[in-house]
């Protein structure tokens, strides 16, 4: 009894707080005690506005309290009062779903149509959830989603969302008067929004906050600053944020450069899945040039090509680091290992376009067992790069990539049977090659399926 106060009602808990002290309670068998921390749950529910929630645990925080107080109450009055407890509970799952609730199911099952025609419903009778169904009507009208794409019909519920002072409403209208969508640009208006929202700790706010610093739009610039609110926002768990504050320790902007802590969050941001070029780029430049991590050429090289698919330019970049690589792969290749045979040749196909050197070393790959060898032997013939163009030597390789597993082998040997290249034209034959590629992940026989479907 001495860890738990059966007086404490539990009102600003969270709710694993309050679970957890409602299983102290139990342990001690407060039975009125848990009726006042159901309640306390149930009092979240409301102020989330998940009213079903916060019925059923009002409920269920009744029957406790009555059971509780087992010296006063009689067994008769007690069965009385479950029977009517159990009554409601059943006309409360028989509720109908608010429209809030109705447009979210309809939103998340992609119908856009009709969660915004319930959103509008919520927008002009749900006290509780008027605020954040006007702000998803302007997301629905920003993206288009449901409606014709508008930006000043998204500014228009972003307003009345922020006019109710819920924050996301005020960061979203923030960010048209920053970039000037469906409204005349405005740093100045747009700060005043953003600051609006940080006090309520978004922290997509606070990142926005701290790049209006930087540059000191709207505001005086003040790197300090700037460095304070990303910080803020990082801490808050915003990824573009902790990019950012990165970004400042790289380069020492606002605050005194540290490479070993702009490599952890950098490295931080990419692991949480933070999809952004310029971000993959930065972590790529610290294991190429060993900044704040030990320099690893391999890791360098692979996020170099990440980031370069998403719209970096690092060609620059990646050349450098072929050369690197063939120095670390010819080592590991004249030791014996295939798939740095098979690297090697990359190296010099992509990176040197010395083709005939590349041929050399997928032959030795190939001789080794790499199936992905194969193809690009393969490759190497169809294009008579490094060799006499040969389709039907070509051929021959992508069947026994295939054979030997590679799907960028049956993608290479579909290219052919639809084509014809060093094989009958063959659409049935190709058509299976590029369904067993796109199922193993081949995005380039994905987009051979769609051509063949659209009859192209």
């Amino acid at each position: 009894m001495d860890s738990y106060n059966r007086d404490e009602r539990g009102w600003g808990n969270t709710d694993a707080e309050l679970y957890e002290k409602i299983g102290r309670a139990w342990r001690s068998k407060d039975y009125t005690g848990i009726g006042k921390l159901l309640c306390a749950v149930a009092g979240n529910a409301l102020r989330e506005g998940r009213l079903l929630r916060a019925l059923k645990f009002f409920c269920a925080s009744l029957v406790l309290f009555v059971f509780g107080l087992h010296n006063i109450i009689t067994i008769t009055l007690k069965a009385f009062i479950v029977v009517c407890v159990v009554y409601i509970l059943w006309l409360v799952i028989t509720i109908e779903p608010s429209d809030f609730n109705k447009a979210k199911t309809a939103y998340k099952s992609g119908d856009y149509k009709t969660a915004v025609e319930y959103y509008m419903k919520a927008a002009e009778n749900d006290s509780v959830n008027r605020a954040a169904a006007l702000n998803i009507l302007g997301n629905c009208y920003y993206s288009g989603k449901g409606v014709e794409q508008s930006y000043v019909e998204a500014v228009k519920y972003y307003r009345l969302s922020a006019e109710l002072g819920y924050h996301w409403g005020e960061y979203n209208l923030a960010t048209c008067y920053y970039d000037g969508e469906g409204v005349t640009k405005d740093f100045v208006e747009a700060v005043r929004l953003f600051k609006l929202a940080a006090e309520e700790d978004n922290a997509s706010a606070l990142s926005y906050l701290g790049l209006c610093h930087h540059f000191g739009e709207g505001v005086e610039k003040n790197l300090v600053e700037a460095v304070n609110y990303y910080r803020r926002a990082a801490e808050l768990g915003d990824l573009k944020g902790e990019f950012y504050l990165g970004w400042c320790y790289f380069y020492g902007v606002g605050v005194e450069q540290n490479y070993e802590e702009a490599a952890k969050l950098f490295k931080s941001v990419y692991e949480k899945n933070y999809d952004d070029a310029y971000a993959l780029r930065m972590l790529a430049d610290c294991y190429y040039h060993g900044y704040g991590v030990e320099t690893d050429y391999k890791e360098a090289f692979r996020l170099y090509c990440l980031s370069e698919e998403k719209g970096a330019f690092v060609v620059l970049e990646k050349n450098d680091c072929y050369r690197e690589l063939i120095n670390v792969y010819l080592v590991e290749a004249e030791n014996g290992s295939v798939e740095a045979q098979n690297m090697l040749g990359d190296c010099y196909y992509n990176g040197l376009c010395n083709y005939k050197e590349a041929l050399k070393w997928y032959r030795i790959a190939a001789k080794n067992g790499s199936a992905e060898a194969y193809n690009n032997v393969g490759q190497c013939y169809f294009h008579g790069q490094g060799t006499k163009q040969d389709y039907a030597k070509a051929v021959v390789l992508f069947k026994e990539a295939v054979v030997k597993g590679s799907s960028s082998g049956e993608y290479n040997l579909g290219y052919c049977y639809y084509n014809g290249f060093g094989v009958k034209k063959d659409i049935a034959k190709a058509k299976e090659l590029f369904k067993s590629a796109a199922d193993k992940g081949n995005s380039q026989a994905k987009e051979m399926l769609e051509i063949i479907k659209n009859g192209k």
